[in-house]
């Protein structure tokens, strides 16, 4: 086994802690690859492999072995960053050709930061890379390769491989979930009491589904997404922020149950007396979810033309902005939130279902 390369403070210690390594293989020629992986604030994390090295099969890989790799790459770090060094090497023989790798796994999660804005990636394992709930305007990502790239997001323009695919997206979306275009273009107060019809029967069809499966499947995460029971706490959050406190006004708008937004500071959420770390059943949680849909059902019924435009006298909550919220977006904003959650909720109910016929 190689040995592990620690974390250090500087590449003098890095190179006095290698120690080592014993010969590969008696029998067979092998092949060192040596790179590294590190990361000084305010910089971004990167990563490179810096080359290759031919070991015979009587020798040891040394630590000047190794260290020539990094020296003919002409890199000598940078005073005080961490460092994760990792190499490979492949190994022949009469059986066939194996490979081994060994890194010094690396994870790191990074909030509410401008490091990486007009940072500059290149040549780096971006294997795994989550980008969750950031500003991405601009983002380009050329000559890379890879399998299973998934892109989600409201995003204004889109081209892969030269090839604008914005409109063929958000019409593929319209065909398969034809509730996001009356969300969507809901202007006049007959229009979103036909989206919320549709909403309305829409949910009472999926609950059906939903109640098929173990209680259990329904507090399952897929793929790292909110599970079908913490859906429904979040479209009771988003109806009691912008119908309960922000179009009615409500005394105590928001349950303890709803689910904000991951953006939302934890404070922020005590403050409104949600109970974040909650893990109700199904039927807890849709007794306030459809008493609030009935709340929202009485207000659309009772909509006039005037009462679109009327600016209400509170924000959504505390943490969002201060700013003019009108009826009409207030309306819009929650119908299409139940469209959009909605089509995440029956793609991983897919999954979910999936899964608990082959258990």
């Amino acid at each position: 086994m190689p040995f592990l390369f620690p974390e250090v403070g500087d590449v003098e210690d890095e190179r006095a802690a290698i120690g080592v390594l014993g010969p590969v293989d008696p029998h067979a020629r092998s092949r060192v690859r040596v790179g590294w992986r590190a990361q000084r604030p305010p910089r971004p994390i990167v990563s490179a492999w810096l080359g290759d090295r031919a070991i015979g099969p009587t020798q040891h890989t040394t630590v000047a072995a190794i260290w020539a790799i990094w020296a003919r790459a002409g890199w000598s770090g940078w005073p005080g960053c961490r460092v994760q060094w990792s190499w490979s090497w492949s190994v022949g023989g009469a059986a066939g050709r194996s490979r081994i790798r060994e890194t010094v796994p690396m994870s790191a999660e990074y909030t509410q930061s401008d490091q990486f804005r007009d940072a500059r990636i290149h040549m780096c394992d971006l294997s795994g890379l989550e980008i969750r709930d950031c500003d991405v305007t601009g983002l380009k990502i050329v000559d890379c390769y890879g399998g299973n790239v998934s892109l989600g997001g409201g995003f204004e323009r889109v081209v892969v491989n030269d090839v604008d695919v914005t409109a063929y997206v958000e019409a593929e979306l319209d065909r398969l979930h034809p509730n996001r275009v009356l969300a969507r273009e809901a202007t006049s107060a007959a229009e979103y009491r036909a989206a919320w019809d549709a909403i309305e029967k829409q949910w009472e069809e999926t609950l059906d589904r939903a109640r098929r499966l173990p209680e259990a499947k329904l507090h399952e995460q897929v793929d790292g997404e909110w599970s079908f029971v913490e859906t429904q706490r979040h479209l009771l959050m988003a109806a009691d922020a912008w119908i309960g406190n922000a179009v009615l006004e409500e005394d105590a708008p928001y349950h303890p149950l709803g689910l904000p937004g991951g953006g939302m500071p934890a404070e922020a959420s005590a403050k409104l007396g949600l109970t974040l770390d909650a893990t109700p059943t199904l039927d807890e949680v849709l007794a306030p979810r459809l008493a609030r849909m009935a709340t929202v059902r009485r207000a659309v019924d009772g909509l006039t033309e005037a009462e679109l435009d009327r600016v209400c006298g509170r924000k959504p909550a505390d943490p969002y902005p201060d700013k003019d919220y009108v009826v009409r977006r207030c309306l819009t904003v929650v119908c299409k939130e139940e469209a959009e959650h909605h089509r995440y909720a029956v793609r991983d109910l897919t999954v979910l279902e999936a899964g608990a016929r082959t258990e």
